[in-house]
């Protein structure tokens, strides 16, 4: 029997080729943010943004469609209500990559780095109080709300 969760890793390899599929990068270009991803020891998205290879939001939308989750843009993540990221502990909202952002009377909005951690998704609504509906994000936005949030040290690489 298999598993129906499919690694980040897989993800992030799938991701490459959806861009490639859909016009938005080139071959090469993939193989060179897969040159940068080593290097930095980060995730390929990151990398594409930083070679300015492709777009925020184009990248953003093709891993919301890959994951068949919501997405989080990066002004949901600008200014979130403090009150609901400080109603997640620091030491929580650092070690899953997870910032609460949006919340209505039957779950709380949370941009994730990793959506599909449904150990981490239960986790995160009992310490919330409330059922989490997971929100993918870039990861340089999430840690810049981390940083601004939590003062999370954050590598000089992530600002642009």
């Amino acid at each position: 029997m298999s598993s129906c969760r499919v690694s980040m890793h897989e993800v992030m390899s799938k991701i490459g080729e959806r861009l490639i599929k859909g016009g938005w990068i080139r071959e090469d270009q993939l193989a060179e943010a897969l040159r940068h991803q080593q290097l930095t020891h980060g995730r390929i998205g990151s990398s594409l943004l930083e070679l300015q290879l492709v777009a925020e939001d184009t990248l953003l939308d093709a891993l919301a469609e890959q994951l068949k989750v919501p997405r989080a843009r990066a002004t949901d993540l600008r200014n979130p209500p403090e009150k609901l990221v400080r109603s997640l502990p620091s030491r929580l909202a650092i070690r899953a990559k997870a910032v609460p952002f949006a919340s209505g009377p039957s779950s709380i909005s949370v941009a994730m780095m990793d959506v599909q951690n449904l150990l981490l998704q239960d986790e995160l609504s009992f310490v919330l109080g409330n059922k989490v509906q997971p929100h993918v994000a870039l990861e340089v936005r999430i840690l810049e709300a981390l940083d601004k949030a939590f003062g999370l040290d954050v590598d000089d690489r992530f600002y642009r």
